[in-house]
């Protein structure tokens, strides 16, 4: 019987990944985790590029939410800026 293939968690990956650069055979951490070699090989390497954002499943995640962030604080600017422009026009305007 073919056995489903199952993601596996970020947090999964960085201990396999970590266990490997500490010293721990490959092929032993693909027996014990029931993963292909190639697949560990693969996690290693983007873990190296990238460290452990590299490992998400959407790393572009966390600079999303930090545009957010920004976004919002810009808009909360904008809006005090107009504020501050209206309330000059008012008082010249007396």
């Amino acid at each position: 019987m073919k056995q489903k293939h199952r993601r596996k968690s970020t947090k999964l990956k960085i201990e396999i990944v970590l266990r490997l650069l500490r010293g721990e055979s490959i092929e032993e951490l693909a027996r014990e985790f029931k993963i292909p070699v190639h697949q560990i090989s693969c996690w290693r390497d983007e873990f190296m590029k990238a460290g452990s954002h590299g490992l998400k499943k959407n790393p572009d995640e966390s600079r999303m939410k930090e545009a957010q962030r920004v976004i919002g604080r810009l808009a909360m600017e904008n809006e005090l800026l107009k504020k501050k422009i209206e309330f000059n026009q008012r008082i010249q305007g007396k």
